[in-house]
């Protein structure tokens, strides 16, 4: 059996951009033993269809009896082991598209996979609180993921719509897993950097291809997506909304301090164990020590955010011992920009 069991796509305008380069390197400094790598770039083409040639990635990958994952051109790795936990996730979960967590370069989620409601309308899940018995092994079955980095597998099952211009056409294959039985789950433990929001502003064209394509996948799917929420892995975003955030929850937590301190030590422990936001987690962590008083909290504050100053400073006064946040760093975040640091 040959060892390299997937393809990688990407497909750049450019790949001597610096972005593609940074995405590039990133990739190679990670582990690509089951994978083969393939670069297409379509000199700024403007006849180049996305959809057409990930189409044909499909069929190459169908008669090498192969997986594929896409990636986006604006992306960076820095998980090692990011294919084998995509792979993780999917015998798992059983699942046949696969995403994970995309961040800003400062470590602010973009998106944990997208909502799309009966109208065909879609957004970005950012803060959502899954339930505890929703979650297995760090991984959560959502309507749609992106294809900043898509792993698929089943590959003669799908297909990429050729009427989408550009930015629609990674839901449409998930709504298609969802819509033939299959599942869409998401890693919320694995985050890959992804500069979405710089490539779209500096494309004039973005706004009328993304309406065009909404346009499409809303009438496409307009019969099936009112009853998408009723498939059994899905049913709990039904309660999507803006009060079912961890940021909302978080805020709640601290305000019931003041009310029943056993309540918040509940809530405030949920945050530690299921949020997959490490600020977030972090000060439920510094709060519950405010509560408990036990310095063991301190120190799993500091191993969600080892940028948490007052946790440092009152670890430091407690016990004696040196710490320096910034040297026991294990993220890869400007640290001018980092969102752990806003404390």
């Amino acid at each position: 059996m040959d060892k390299k069991d997937t393809l990688i796509v990407m497909c750049s305008p450019n790949l001597r951009l610096v972005s593609a380069k940074r995405a590039v390197g990133s990739l190679k400094a990670t582990d690509l033993r089951r994978a083969e790598l393939i670069l297409l770039d379509n000199c700024y083409d403007k006849g180049f269809s996305h959809p057409i040639i990930l189409n044909k990635m499909l069929k190459i990958a169908v008669r090498r009896h192969k997986n594929v994952i896409f990636l986006d051109d604006d992306i960076e790795v820095y998980d090692y082991h990011w294919i084998d936990r995509l792979y993780d996730v999917s015998t798992k979960l059983n699942a046949s598209v696969i995403g994970c967590v995309n961040i800003f370069e400062d470590g602010e989620i973009n998106n944990a996979g997208h909502f799309v409601d009966s109208d065909g309308v879609y957004e970005s899940m950012c803060d959502f609180m899954h339930d505890h018995i929703d979650i297995f092994n760090n991984a959560v079955y959502v309507p749609t993921v992106c294809s900043a980095v898509m792993l698929v597998k089943n590959c003669d099952s799908f297909y990429f719509d050729t009427r989408y211009l550009k930015e629609t056409h990674d839901l449409d294959l998930c709504i298609q897993a969802w819509y033939t039985g299959k599942r869409v789950a998401c890693a919320l433990d694995l985050k890959i950097v992804h500069h979405h929001s710089y490539v779209a502003q500096n494309n004039p064209d973005y706004n009328s291809v993304y309406y065009h394509d909404c346009s499409h996948f809303s009438k496409k799917w307009s019969d099936f997506l009112p009853y998408l929420l009723n498939v059994p892995q899905l049913k709990q975003y039904k309660r999507y909304g803006q009060r079912q955030t961890w940021t909302h929850y978080y805020f709640r937590a601290t305000r019931m301090k003041l009310i029943d301190k056993q309540r918040a030590i509940e809530m405030f422990t949920r945050i530690t164990t299921d949020c997959y936001n490490e600020r977030t987690r972090a000060n439920a962590y510094y709060h519950l020590y405010q509560i408990e008083g036990n310095h063991t909290l301190l120190e799993q504050c500091l191993q969600a955010n080892p940028c948490h100053k007052t946790a440092a400073e009152q670890l430091v006064r407690l016990t004696g011992a040196e710490y320096r946040p910034l040297s026991n760093c294990k993220y890869k975040f400007n640290c001018k920009r980092c969102h752990l640091k806003k404390l």
